[in-house]
């Protein structure tokens, strides 16, 4: 058991993450004296790895962080829930992450968002716009993993339990070969923004869906499903708009546009100041 969590722990991507876990898997199936102790031993592995990296990062006082290879494979288990130390949660979660794995997660194949370039896309953010006064998590958790997704480029949501409320992205290796990471990360930068301002994955703020609709694109109505992403996608221009970002811009918008898109964040930041 303890050479299966040290191979764990140097694990270098979710692939290498995977055999381990199945070994331990079949270890806890074929082995039930064992079973309390081995899973309160997973949990302080994944635990150990993922709040000892932020406990130390918390005294810097910073509003996000950003971790890459190897302990990013660990952060990602605790993140996705793989917490629990009781055993029958513990089995459960194990089999739903191996499975996860082996049907979603392939070995790198694109670029990826680089630790330089995070910097870099924050640094433009924060100076344009009160982004940290706004969304009501500290810090953003940022991954960085060294595989690619069968369906996304990137991923990004709230914490569980523990971590509720605490912002988190995962930034994969891209598969769509034509689009840049810096223009995904700032995608899911606006769906952090816009949870943060309407407690729902699947609600845009109302100023947004009656801004649209005077732009003249394709009417929204309340719950329409393709909202968020154009909320995410909007964001992203926004930010990218007259900054050394631009190149990242994706979409042939023209520059009236891109100034009304960037005109509307500014009020929406203004007014969610104004009424918190």
């Amino acid at each position: 058991m303890v050479t299966l969590l040290e191979k764990l722990f140097h694990a270098g991507d979710l692939l290498e993450v995977n055999v381990v876990l199945k070994e331990f898997y079949q270890l806890l199936l074929d082995n039930q004296p064992i079973r309390a102790k081995a899973c309160r031993a997973l949990a302080d592995q994944i635990l150990s790895s993922y709040f000892g990296h932020l406990s130390n990062l918390l005294f810097e006082n910073k509003r996000y962080i950003s971790v890459s290879e190897p302990r990013s494979p660990l952060c990602y288990l605790a993140s996705s829930g793989m917490q629990s130390g009781r055993i029958r949660q513990t089995m459960k979660g194990l089999r739903e992450t191996i499975d996860y794995i082996d049907n979603f997660i392939l070995p790198p194949s694109g670029a990826c968002l680089t630790m330089d370039s995070t910097e870099t896309v924050m640094a433009v953010l924060t100076n344009k716009f009160p982004y940290f006064d706004v969304i009501p998590t500290n810090p953003l958790f940022i991954l960085h993993l060294a595989n690619s997704h069968k369906a996304f480029n990137s991923m990004s949501g709230f914490g569980d339990g523990e971590e509720a409320g605490r912002g988190i992205i995962v930034m994969l290796h891209m598969k769509d070969m034509d689009i840049f990471p810096e223009y995904v990360f700032l995608h899911e930068l606006g769906h952090i923004l816009q949870v943060a301002i309407t407690k729902s994955p699947n609600t845009v703020p109302p100023a947004f869906l009656r801004f649209h609709n005077e732009i003249g694109g394709v009417p929204f109505s309340e719950g329409s499903p393709d909202a968020p992403d154009v909320f995410a996608d909007t964001f992203a221009i926004a930010v990218m708009h007259g900054t050394e970002l631009e190149k990242y811009n994706p979409f042939p918008f023209q520059e009236p546009l891109c100034r009304s898109f960037e005109a509307f964040y500014e009020a929406l930041f203004r007014n969610c100041l104004q009424t918190t």
